[in-house]
């Protein structure tokens, strides 16, 4: 009867000291995952913020390349009249 509770005792203590490991390896899991939300909002407004400047850039561009061309079509009429 003694060597059977000592076994049960021993077997109780293992689960026991597995149990309290698998909450620890839980609370690092959940510290890691709150870091990573943390580090993929971070990551969401930088990708915001860069598609919000390149669709200015884009916008730009399109001006630009319309401020030439009406340059051009000033140039070249005024050659003709020339």
């Amino acid at each position: 009867v003694e060597e059977t509770r000592s076994r049960v005792s021993e077997k109780s203590a293992s689960m026991h000291n597995e149990v309290s490991k698998a909450h620890e390896d839980l609370k690092k899991c959940e510290k890691e995952i709150k870091f990573l939300m943390k580090d993929s909002q971070s990551l969401n407004k930088e990708k915001e913020t860069i598609e919000m400047q390149r669709t200015e850039a884009i916008k730009i561009h399109a001006q630009v390349e319309l401020d030439v061309k009406d340059i051009e079509e000033k140039i070249a009429s005024e050659t003709r009249l020339q």
